[in-house]
């Protein structure tokens, strides 16, 4: 039988920080950086340090594209526009 739960019982719910395409020039690398827009899976470049390792869920908060939702796996970066779910269990 289904339960009914609400969000923030089986997930942290978070979101990126400002990030700016002057810091993704200056400190280039292999951790993506997820924001808003939806064409090229979200990524808008790629950064020397990540904030976010694991399995997450992350959706565009504001925008044209609100709503859009991807799955990620992994280290990687998110804009403050990027809301992220992380679970809070493995089941």
């Amino acid at each position: 039988m289904w339960q009914k739960k609400k969000i923030k019982e089986l997930c942290e719910i978070g979101r990126g920080r400002v990030i700016s395409a002057e810091e993704i020039n200056s400190y280039p690398g292999e951790y993506p950086v997820y924001s808003s827009q939806s064409y090229n899976k979200g990524e808008m470049g790629r950064l020397d340090s990540y904030e976010f390792d694991g399995e997450y869920v992350t959706w565009t908060t504001d925008g044209a594209y609100a709503g859009t939702v991807f799955y990620r796996n992994g280290k990687f970066n998110c804009t403050n526009v990027c809301g992220t779910l992380e679970s809070k269990s493995n089941d």
